[in-house]
């Protein structure tokens, strides 16, 4: 199947991200997702606190023993914060995914049934993300165009972990199958979306007081669902194993 035949397939990026818009400002499935990414808002504020209150000088960083006679108080509490983050953040992508997948067949679920379902999918969608980056990167390293096929290849990963269960290897080999003869229709659409994403992200930015920021967390899910919604194109039309 050439690329030509697979794009008639597909919509087009506008009319994907016109129905993402739809979907998200659809006052339940809001109020749905705004509890789920409420969650990140503790550690947004923490990073504002941070960049607003503490100045860390060129001159800090050049001598770490300044560094740490000056901020060692906020070391350790910073170390748990970054850690409890991380994990948060994984976990809220993880919700994140479900939820889209629900609302999209046209259900909201229980916030608890969502973290719930989550947290156990939370230790190996970490490890798939992981690999992921690294697979990227050393793409990026070796050459810059391994990696970027790798990126289109395997985009669809974590949503094939999520809404389907499968194994870290047979996600990552589904997303490949999903992108196998429609490599560059996928690709100008993605495109697309990172614009899209570019550009809702610097109007937040000009927004004052951190306000930018607090709303662009809980906007997380209008980003992901104009991805969903190609992912589920893709699916309707590829046979996997």
């Amino acid at each position: 199947m050439n690329d030509s035949i697979a794009a008639q397939k597909l919509s087009s990026p506008i009319d994907l991200i016109k129905r993402s818009v739809s979907i998200f400002f659809e006052r339940k499935n809001l109020v749905y997702f705004l509890k789920i990414y409420a969650f990140l808002l503790p550690f947004t504020v923490f990073s504002l606190i941070q960049d607003r209150f503490f100045d860390f000088s060129a001159q800090d960083a050049s001598d770490p023993t300044q560094f740490f006679s000056k901020y060692a108080w906020m070391i350790l509490p910073a170390v748990i914060i970054a850690i409890a983050g991380l994990v948060f953040s994984f976990w809220v992508r993880v919700a994140g995914i479900f939820a889209i997948d629900k609302v999209v067949s046209g259900m909201v679920l229980p916030i608890k049934e969502t973290f719930g379902t989550a947290w156990k999918m939370l230790f190996k969608f970490s490890l798939l993300d992981i690999i992921l980056g690294m697979v990227t990167v050393i793409g990026f390293i070796l050459l810059i165009i391994p990696g970027f096929i790798f990126l289109i290849w395997f985009l669809f990963s974590e949503f094939e972990l999520v809404t389907k269960g499968t194994g870290i290897r047979q996600s990552m080999s589904n997303s490949k199958k999903l992108v196998s003869g429609r490599f560059w229709a996928v690709t100008g659409r993605l495109l697309v979306f990172f614009l899209f994403m570019s550009l809702i992200s610097i109007i937040l930015s000009l927004m004052p007081f951190g306000i930018g920021s607090v709303l662009n967390t809980l906007g997380g899910p209008l980003f992901a669902i104009p991805f969903f919604l190609l992912y589920k194109e893709l699916s309707s039309t590829t046979q996997l194993v």
